[in-house]
Parts: structure tokens; C-alpha cells; sequence
């Protein structure tokens, strides 16, 4: 993933632990909506949302949170005493999350990812706010949980969440469902940018992917999928487990 599509979002996190803590930020998708986020939302408390709160409580041993941007679930979880390695491949969130509190904080690019060196195999895999965001599009998704396997101990999992996009969906974005449909392209492949303080970041890939289709390419993978608890919205949060 090239870090420079996600810059701005690292930017946004420091300015807010800085105390702009009323700013948001846009996200720019393929259905030409312009969505603006508040950049709270990354310092959310997780038992304040079911599935964030569900997917904490399913934790248990020692637990890597990929992608761990804030740190929100890395504190909940050191709250109720586990050994968190919180990882993510900006070092903005890095800073952000050693400021908060988190205790292990790694600047890791999950791709390249060593096991000993992060202290695993663990008993827990913890990837939230879509987390399959890192994944370019639906043909990586098999190699990404793949890729994963070895992080995990064999009796562990992957606590994940990601959406359906399909429920909800406006009209401009059932326009662009049918146009990647026609390209044979699979919908859960959402163009995105960022923008914030009036810069642009370039565009990148963002998979969300159905609970169907996750559990059909994880199995793929070699991973039994669990579907735990899905929203009307189409946000699922999903427990995998090493067949």
C-alpha cells in the first residue's frame, strides 16, 4: 500500500491529539460523494459501538492489532489487561498512539512483517474500521489471508470487520455498482481520496467486502469464517479461525 494515499489521514490524527479536536476529514468516492468524517471518530471509545465493543471483548491472549491507527481498541483492550502489539505503517499514528498510552507500539508494514521480531505467533488477530482496508482489491484478498497465517498461533483468530456496501446504498452509488458490474469488476472495490485543510491526496483502492465472499475466500485460504454480528448499514464483524 503506498503510504503517501493515507498521509493526510496522519496529519489529521496529530492535529487532533495537538487539540484541533473539531476538524474532519473528506473522503472523495467513485460515486462522486464527498463524505466528511470527524476526525473523533478515530479516538472513539470502542464500547460506545456494538461490533468495536463485541470485537474487544472477543479478544483474549496476546493480541496484534494491524492497522492500529489511534490506537482506540489497543487501549481498550490494555484496559482490560491484555499484551497488545499495536502495528501501522504510518508513523503518524505511531506517535499518536505512543502519546495515548499504548504500551507496544510498532512503525510495521503488515506485508512484509516479521513473526519473531513482533513477538508472535499470537492468540489474536485484531483488524477494525473496515479491515481489509490495506487490501487493493478482491484478487488480493486470498494472498492477504494467506499471508496472515503465520502471525496466528493454530487454536487462534482474526477478529475483523468490513461492510456490504450494497444495504443503504444511494443512488449514485447503485449507478456505480451497475457500471462495475458491467466491467466484471467486483463491487466492493471502492475508488477513494482523501482531502484535509484544503490538500489532496492521490487516489487509491479500498476493498469492503461482503460476509459471503469473505467466507468463501477465506476458506480458500485455509480459515473457517464466523460471521458474529452484521448491522443494517452492511458492517459485519467476522471471526476466523485456522481450518
Amino acid at each position: 500500500m503506498n503510504n503517501n494515499s493515507y498521509d493526510l489521514h496522519g496529519v489529521s490524527l496529530i492535529d487532533y491529539i495537538n487539540g484541533e479536536t473539531s476538524n474532519s476529514i473528506a473522503v472523495l468516492n467513485d460515486a462522486g460523494e464527498r463524505i466528511e468524517v470527524p476526525v473523533s471518530i478515530f479516538f472513539r471509545d470502542p464500547a460506545d459501538w456494538p461490533l468495536d465493543r463485541k470485537a474487544v471483548e472477543l479478544c483474549r491472549g496476546r493480541v496484534l492489532d494491524i492497522g492500529a491507527g489511534a490506537g482506540c481498541h489497543a487501549l481498550a483492550l490494555q484496559e482490560r489487561g491484555l499484551a497488545v502489539c499495536a502495528i501501522d505503517n504510518l508513523q503518524p499514528c505511531v506517535e499518536v498512539m505512543k502519546r495515548r498510552g499504548v504500551t507496544d507500539v510498532r512503525c510495521v508494514d503488515i506485508f512484509t512483517a516479521d513473526v519473531e521480531s513482533l513477538g508472535g505467533p499470537f492468540d489474536t488477530l485484531l483488524s477494525m474500521m473496515n479491515g481489509f482496508a490495506i487490501v487493493k482489491g478482491l484478487a488480493e484478498l486470498k494472498p492477504y489471508l494467506s499471508l496472515l497465517r503465520p502471525l496466528v498461533k493454530p487454536d487462534g483468530q482474526f477478529i475483523v470487520d468490513s461492510s456490504d456496501i450494497r444495504p443503504g446504498a444511494t443512488p449514485a452509488r447503485r449507478a456505480e455498482l451497475e457500471r462495475k458490474a458491467r466491467e466484471g469488476r467486483y463491487f466492493g472495490e471502492m475508488d477513494l481520496a482523501l482531502e484535509y485543510k484544503e490538500r489532496s491526496g492521490p487516489g487509491f483502492v479500498q476493498l469492503y467486502v461482503d460476509a459471503e465472499t469473505l467466507t468463501s475466500h477465506a476458506s480458500d485460504a485455509g480459515w473457517s469464517c464466523e460471521l458474529i454480528e452484521q448491522e443494517e448499514s452492511g458492517r459485519f464483524l467476522a471471526r476466523l479461525t485456522l481450518l
